[in-house]
C-alpha cells in the first residue's frame, strides 16, 4: 500500500477540493472545451469484477492482496480489509452458469465461459454433481447470481459486478431473497443498501472465506441520481466486465468431489 504523503498542503483549511479541481478548469477553459465530447462509449469501459481474496487467489500469490480481503479485479485495489464491510446499492441481477475445466496437475480449476440462465440451460440448475458436457468437453457447471452494483463510498465511480457462486450461492440467494422482499414492500431493488462483509468457514478439505450479506437502509435520491444511466446501459447489454478465472472458494478437488449444486430461489424477478 503507498505511504502517505507527508507535504504539507498549502489549500486553506476551509476550501473544499471540489473547488480546486472547479477552479482548475474554469482557468483552461480552452482546453477543457476541447474535452467536452469525447469518442468513449460505455462499451468502451471495463466494469471491474468484486473478488473475495483465498490463499490461492492468483492476486494473493502476486502478493497484491492478503486472504480474506475484498478487491477489485482489474486493479486489484482494496475495498474491504477483513473483518470490514462494504455498503453496496444493487441494480441489476441476473443469473448465470459459469463454467470451468480441471486443471492439469491439479489446483483451481480453470474458468472457460459464462453461459445465460435461459430455457436451453435451466436443466443444468439440478445437475447434481455439477458436469455438463459441451462440445466433448466435460465441464464444471456452477450456477451463478450476479450482481451489478454500485459502492456508496464511491458512488460517482464505474459500477462494479458482484458474483455469487459455489460455496457463495447460498449467500446470493439471501441477497436476492432480501431484495424480493424490499420489492414486494415497494421498494424496486436499487432503493435499498446491502452490507457486504467476509468470514472464514471450513470443512474437512481446508479453510476459505465466504460472503456475509445484512440488510442496510434506504438509498438516498443523490445516490439513485448516480444510478439512473447504468440501469439502461447494462440492461442494454453495453458494458463490458472484466473477466477473471477463478472460482470463488478454496474447495478445489474435482467435480466429483465437489457437494450437490443449490436449487435456484426466488424466481420472481430473476431481472429488474
Amino acid at each position: 500500500m503507498a505511504k502517505k504523503s507527508t507535504e504539507k498542503k498549502t489549500t486553506p483549511k476551509n476550501t473544499p477540493a471540489v473547488q480546486e479541481d472547479t477552479s482548475l478548469v474554469a482557468s483552461n477553459q480552452d482546453l477543457a472545451a476541447q474535452y467536452a465530447e469525447e469518442d468513449v462509449s460505455s462499451s468502451d469501459m471495463l466494469i471491474s469484477r468484486i473478488l473475495l481474496m483465498q490463499g490461492q487467489s492468483k492476486i494473493v500469490e502476486e502478493e497484491k492482496a492478503k486472504a480474506g480481503q475484498i478487491v477489485g479485479s482489474l486493479e486489484a485495489d482494496l475495498l474491504a480489509d477483513m473483518g470490514k464491510t462494504l455498503e453496496i446499492i444493487p441494480f441489476h441481477r441476473y443469473k448465470s452458469f459459469r463454467l470451468f475445466k480441471e486443471r492439469e496437475g491439479g489446483g483451481k480449476p480453470v474458468f472457460v465461459m459464462e453461459k445465460p440462465y435461459d430455457k436451453e440451460t435451466i436443466g443444468w440448475e439440478n445437475q447434481k454433481l455439477r458436469e455438463v458436457e459441451i462440445d466433448g468437453q466435460k465441464l464444471m457447471c456452477f450456477i451463478t447470481w450476479n450482481y451489478y452494483v454500485l459502492l456508496t463510498n464511491e458512488i460517482a465511480a464505474l459500477p462494479r459486478l458482484l458474483s455469487f457462486s459455489s460455496t457463495n450461492f447460498k449467500v446470493g440467494k439471501k441477497l436476492t431473497t432480501f431484495s424480493v422482499e424490499a420489492k414486494k414492500a415497494g421498494l424496486p431493488l436499487p432503493f435499498k443498501t446491502y452490507i457486504l462483509g467476509q468470514e472464514k468457514s471450513s470443512n474437512e478439505k481446508g479453510n476459505w472465506f465466504i460472503y456475509t450479506v445484512a440488510k442496510g437502509r434506504k438509498t438516498e435520491k443523490a445516490e439513485l441520481d448516480h444510478i439512473t444511466g447504468w440501469v439502461s446501459m447494462v440492461k442494454a447489454g453495453s458494458v463490458k466486465v472484466h473477466e477473471d478465472d477463478e472460482l470463488d472458494d478454496e474447495s478445489g478437488g474435482s467435480v466429483a468431489d465437489r457437494p450437490p449444486v443449490e436449487e435456484g430461489v426466488a424466481r420472481e424477478g430473476d431481472e429488474y
